[in-house]
């Protein structure tokens, strides 16, 4: 997957299944960095649904912190839906969604 978010310069994009049931473990959530243009790629999806959002966060997240934001915290539902297919690679262009404090 890959693509670009305005006014992304130093946000970072989460790629998550699209609820907890889904999530393999070692494979969700998948954070990629966007260089100065805003521009991101992340690598080695399998194929399936994804919610992708892009974010800016402050300091070390770790995994779980990202999930509970997305599924508990709802920003899952600011988030684009994506289904990957076998071979492909998705180009996704959105904008920031804030992170709750």
């Amino acid at each position: 997957m890959r693509g670009q978010v305005e006014n992304g310069a130093g946000a970072v994009v989460i790629v998550i299944a699209p609820d907890e049931a889904h999530s393999v473990d070692g494979d969700s959530p998948r954070v990629g960095a966007c260089d100065i243009e805003g521009r991101f790629s992340v690598e080695g999806l399998r194929p399936g649904s994804y919610l992708v959002l892009a974010t800016y966060i402050s300091g070390n997240v770790n995994t779980g912190a990202i999930a509970e934001m997305v599924y508990v915290r709802g920003l899952n539902r600011q988030a684009k839906t994506i289904q990957l297919e076998e071979g492909e690679t998705a180009a996704v262009n959105m904008k920031i969604t804030p992170w709750p404090e």
